[in-house]
């Protein structure tokens, strides 16, 4: 039996960040939260869902304040923080 792991994010995460934090951390029951500790604005896991755009990459920031939309970067960075932290964590 695994672990459970419950990963709590913060930010409205596409479903691209939960698929690539399990597959990361070869769990696919893992639990990936958004909306946990704030919400800065959307977060995408480029390349294809900041590259499509849309709502999501292209406007949704006017609405969370902020002035621009976030950088192609945040997602990645997001998903080797929160895969590191899981994997500090269970050491």
């Amino acid at each position: 039996m695994r672990p459970v792991i419950v990963v709590p994010l913060p930010g409205e995460l596409s479903v691209g960040v939960a698929l690539d934090i399990r597959a990361r951390l070869g769990n696919p029951d893992a639990v990936v939260l958004g909306y946990s500790n704030g919400v800065p604005e959307h977060i995408q896991n480029p390349p294809v869902e900041y590259d499509a755009g849309g709502y999501e990459v292209d406007g949704a920031h006017c609405f969370y304040g902020q002035p621009s939309r976030l950088s192609p970067d945040c997602g990645p960075i997001l998903i080797g923080a929160a895969t590191s932290a899981v994997e500090a964590l269970a050491d």
